[in-house]
């Protein structure tokens, strides 16, 4: 989260690579472009087969929290306990970014946060750190005490990866996540034999567990804390009536933070909703910077539709064999529709000869994806 991220290099370069001779005998991959948001930073034409993109992603480094995003503030002089502390520097912070230096005292006094800030600008820690430090002072309990609502698995956690790293020195506090895409029963069996008092849900599986879960409505009671991370995304994502619900169901006196990258008349409406009257609005957004993060690279490649789903493939499958943390976001919908029209509208083997009960299963599209012309 902290870590270096990329040059502010603003000529572009251009190279050719080829792939290595003896690659596979798919086809080509016309062209990976890297941009930082904000336009074309550096270019790259990439000639190689659709198994062999190491030289298009080893354009696609995203970095996390640059320089121009840390403040010269560092956690040391911030008002929190030396448990946190030596878990912040075991995680390798410093200095604080411009987000955190601007909301942590605030959240520290208790006071409801709007916050307005780009993504990877450091601010899951800025709502984390200070919940773990007031969660810290409550006795032990099994209800849930701080409730962060994130829009999509990913993000959840990604957010409960960094929760387990602020509390690495406070033993007596666990998080958990409820995320879609898994097993209800199972999250159920977790919850009952380990309460936690962090939880990190997405809002369909929260009020499912709401809806479903034995006692779980009244764990959640126990919320001293709420978080809206990503709020813009969640409202985007059509779950303000969820959001409304979950609210119906905590205590009203509680601290709610809300960090959005953008701060539309929706958000607005629900920050009235669910937060105190006299609320602090802090925007760490100057004015006239872009929308799109400029400080995290982006790439995309240009390429023929029936090799998309190759492609894909490919990507993720190079990435999670070489980093377990890998993260994809907003991928499951578009995978399925991308393999979807490769398979069924163009001509990769004899579609007709695939003889399963479900002609889109998993193993029957990666049949097709690795080049055998039929799956049976």
């Amino acid at each position: 989260m902290m870590s270096g991220g990329p040059s502010d290099a603003t000529h572009r370069k251009r190279r050719r690579r080829r792939g290595p001779k003896g690659a596979g005998d798919g086809p080509s991959i016309p062209r990976a472009v890297t941009t930082n948001g904000a336009g074309p930073e550096e270019e790259e034409v990439v000639e190689g087969k659709a198994m062999e993109l190491d030289a298009a992603m080893s354009a696609a480094e995203v970095g996390g929290v640059v320089g121009s995003h840390l403040s010269e503030t560092r956690f040391d002089e911030c008002a929190v306990s030396p448990l946190s502390l030596k878990a912040v520097k075991d995680a390798g912070y410093e200095r604080m970014t411009q987000v955190q230096e601007a909301t942590l005292p605030i959240i520290l006094r208790g006071e409801d946060v709007l916050a307005k800030a780009k993504t990877g600008t450091g601010k899951t820690v800025a709502f984390l750190l200070p919940a773990i430090e007031f969660l810290s002072t409550l006795p032990r309990s099994p209800s849930i005490n701080l409730l962060v609502i994130c829009p999509t698995r990913e993000l959840a956690n990604q957010v409960a990866a960094e929760a387990r790293k602020l509390l690495k020195y406070h033993r007596s506090l666990g998080v958990q996540v409820v995320i879609g895409g898994t097993k209800l029963h199972q999250e159920q069996r977790s919850m009952q034999s380990n309460p936690c008092q962090i939880l990190v849900a997405t809002p369909g599986r929260l009020k499912d567990h709401l809806e479903n879960t034995p006692g779980f409505s009244n764990r959640i009671k126990g919320v001293k804390v709420l978080v809206l991370d990503e709020a813009d995304r969640l409202l985007d994502m059509g779950f303000r009536r969820d959001i409304e619900k979950i609210i119906a169901f905590i205590p009203k006196e509680r601290q709610t933070l809300l960090f959005s990258a953008t701060v539309p008349e929706e958000v607005r409406q629900i920050s009235h909703v669910a937060m105190k009257r006299g609320y602090k609005f802090i925007n760490t957004v100057k004015e006239g910077d872009e929308e799109t993060h400029s400080q995290v690279t982006q790439m995309y490649m240009v390429a023929p539709l029936d090799l998309h789903f190759s492609i894909l493939y490919n990507v993720l499958k190079k990435h999670v064999t070489e980093d377990a943390d890998y993260k994809v976001s907003y991928l499951t919908d578009f995978f399925f529709l991308v393999s979807y029209l490769t398979i069924t509208r163009l001509y990769i083997g004899d579609w007709s000869m695939c003889h399963c009960p479900s002609k889109l299963s998993g193993d029957c599209i990666l049949y097709y994806c690795n080049g055998h012309q039929t799956c049976c």
